[in-house]
């Protein structure tokens, strides 16, 4: 018998942007455990980003719960283990390859707290909140 790959798409649940900075969490616990997700990618649209060759994502976990209410007040959650840092020369979207969270973000969803994304550039680049990020499941 042959399985089919189904691919699932996920809109953040949390997402928060303020000029260069972008905190965005998914939850992708409705997965059902019957499943097994074979990729894991997070997609970051940069179509509205003008870049010079300087230019680059930074990204990383964030370690501590967060609400976008506070974020908007100033708050700003910890972020340190970075993730990846992404040149963005040709800018369209970023693509992330997430696999190694796929399980702890499925069965330990209380410490998912998504990711901290920055535009690293000498000009005063800055994210659209119209650009919304997305993860992309395939699962068999």
């Amino acid at each position: 018998m042959s399985s089919l790959e189904k691919c699932m798409f996920f809109i953040p649940n949390r997402f928060f942007v303020d000029r260069n900075e972008m905190f965005v969490s998914f939850n992708i616990a409705p997965i059902p455990s019957d499943m097994e997700i074979n990729r894991l990618t997070l997609h970051v649209p940069l179509g509205y980003i003008r870049t010079s060759t300087d230019s680059s994502l930074l990204i990383e976990e964030i370690e501590t719960g967060w609400d976008v209410a506070l974020l908007s007040q100033g708050f700003r959650p910890s972020h340190s283990k970075v993730v990846a840092r992404v040149p963005i020369a040709r800018p369209q979207e970023v693509t992330l390859d997430l696999n190694k969270y796929s399980s702890p973000w499925r069965f330990t969803s209380m410490n998912n707290h998504g990711f901290y994304v920055a535009i690293l550039s000498e000009s005063k680049l800055s994210f659209s909140e119209e650009a919304v990020p997305y993860l992309i499941a395939a699962t068999i």
